[in-house]
């Protein structure tokens, strides 16, 4: 019998979305409300007491969280914003990004507060006792991923801006004549959240994409050494959100700043 082992579960990003705060571990997925009070410092009535708690399948070694943005007229018809978390896993099968989806709930309408005020008591009385229905969370949560793509061994460093644009590093080769040498790759993506009809009629519900880029937005060559110890002169890398730049940085101490159209 193979002795037990603990599953890693280090944080691997948080984010504050509305009054929850989002927090993206190793192993699993949590939701916590956060505490609301007025200005005189008093508890607000009705704040959201609720959270959400997903395990995911295999533990990951990277993860980022984009958060997209509404309009005002979104932000009061709707309890939470679509977030889209992508988290880079490796077994011994396969190396993957797995995409969730965090989709918000719509807000109820007027002629169902009355009924929303009994329901919240009763689910209150049920957290208290240690049971806690899913749809208490102003989001939905995917059991299993929503997308899965696979990707190089060497894949690392998953960077993303406010706008959904982001890219991962990871090492390729490339065919120059009869000759073939390894390159640091940077593959870019786009995540974006619309809203689509849903099955029922008259109503809409959000939907989140993500489109990887067929061709690498930047490419330097690296050395065999670096390729089999997996220390490469590219270290470190970000995004300027408000003009889509690209700020590269290396072991030698040099900065690249590229455009990221």
């Amino acid at each position: 019998m193979k002795p037990f082992q603990l599953q890693p579960d280090s944080v691997l990003a948080v984010r504050l979305v509305r009054n929850h705060l989002l927090v993206v571990r190793q192993s699993h997925i949590q939701l916590l409300p956060t505490p609301q009070f007025d200005q005189f410092g008093r508890a607000v009535q009705g704040a959201s007491i609720f959270g959400a708690f997903l395990h995911v399948q295999d533990p990951a070694k990277e993860a980022v969280v984009i958060v997209h943005e509404m309009t005002e007229e979104e932000r009061e018809a709707w309890q939470f914003n679509p977030v889209t978390i992508l988290m880079r896993v490796t077994t011994d099968e396969s190396h993957t990004i797995r995409k969730y989806d965090l989709l918000p709930r719509p807000v109820s309408s007027a002629d169902l507060a009355a009924e929303n005020e009994i329901v919240q008591e009763q689910n209150k009385s049920s957290a208290r006792r240690g049971r806690l229905s899913p749809t208490d969370s102003p989001c939905t949560l995917p059991v299993r991923p929503t997308q899965t793509i696979h990707v190089s061994p060497s894949c690392s460093n998953l960077v993303v801006g406010r706008n959904g644009k982001g890219f991962w590093m990871e090492t390729q080769n490339l065919a120059c004549g009869h000759n073939t040498f390894p390159v640091r790759c940077f593959v870019g993506f786009d995540a974006t959240s619309r809203l689509v009809p849903a099955e029922e009629q008259q109503t809409v519900r959000w939907q989140n994409d993500l489109v990887v880029r067929k061709n690498g937005m930047y490419k330097a060559r690296v050395g065999s050494g670096e390729v089999n110890e997996r220390k490469y002169r590219i270290l470190t890398s970000s995004i300027e959100d408000t003009v889509g730049r690209v700020t590269i940085g290396g072991r030698d101490g040099r900065v690249q700043i590229l455009d990221f159209a």
